[in-house]
């Protein structure tokens, strides 16, 4: 099996890194589906070595179990911080735009605050995200294609940028493992960039959220997106971050 998984199978993954180990009753129970088709998905997802079938059930193996882990633990870090910029990034949603989300932990959150805002399209390459809106009713879900990356949880690649530039969207929410001033959204890899700047290729106003451990952080070779293609900037004040950095900026800057 290739790394083009079906959402169904990304959903036992997510489900299994989670519990770690989960009979074959619950796994039909808690995704609506057939034994035969749960074993069919189990036994393809054996084969590509993501899960281990036991006796009655599967476990998660220990690679995609520590990437959910990663991914926890990165939500625990600057959790108020973090809080506050998703409900400001909130209140300039309104019912029927269509939205891009990244892979990041604070687009996480703001995603699990759009329950009460309908109708809603989101676009988005993350998996904990699709998780979190695949049931929510008024929300349109769209998930972009391509590869699977283990480690973030998210879809990487050619196929998944060109199809993040194809749609238009009101506001695309991306993050960063650092923001320059003056110089723009940086990321560590260059398909992570690529991700972002398909993002933000068609859309009428960009938003960066990220909290103030990113700003000016000596991270990040690939620029994702340039200070002057950014619309607002959403961070946290604190005593450590030097908000005059911030002046003659081309883009409007949030402080929560």
């Amino acid at each position: 099996m290739n790394n083009d998984m079906t959402k169904r199978q990304l959903e036992i993954l997510d489900l299994l890194s989670r519990c770690e180990e989960l009979s074959f009753g619950e796994l039909i129970k808690k995704l609506g589906i057939s034994e035969a088709t749960i074993r069919r998905d189990l036994g393809q997802l054996e084969t590509s070595g993501k899960i281990i079938r036991t006796f009655g059930g599967a476990r998660i193996t220990r690679d995609i179990f520590l990437s959910a882990k990663s991914f926890q633990e990165r939500m625990k870090k600057e959790t108020d911080e973090k809080r506050n910029i998703s409900e400001r990034a909130i209140a300039l949603i309104e019912p029927g735009m269509t939205i891009a989300l990244d892979n990041g932990t604070t687009t996480w959150l703001i995603a699990t605050l759009l329950r009460n805002i309908s109708p809603l399209t989101i676009i988005t390459n993350s998996l904990p995200i699709i998780n979190a809106m695949s049931e929510v009713q008024g929300i349109d879900l769209i998930s972009v294609g391509g590869k699977f990356r283990l480690r973030n949880l998210d879809f990487i690649g050619i196929m998944a940028t060109e199809m993040l530039r194809k749609w238009h969207t009101d506001i695309a929410f991306v993050s960063g493992d650092s923001f320059r001033p003056g110089q723009g959204v940086y990321k560590m890899e260059d398909e992570s960039a690529a991700i972002v700047q398909g993002m933000c290729f068609s859309s009428n106003k960009i938003v960066a959220v990220m909290d103030h451990t990113k700003i000016n952080r000596p991270v990040g070779s690939y620029l994702a997106l340039p200070a002057s293609k950014l619309d607002l900037l959403i961070t946290d004040r604190t005593s450590t971050l030097d908000e005059g950095l911030f002046e003659g900026s081309p883009h409007e800057v949030t402080f929560v």
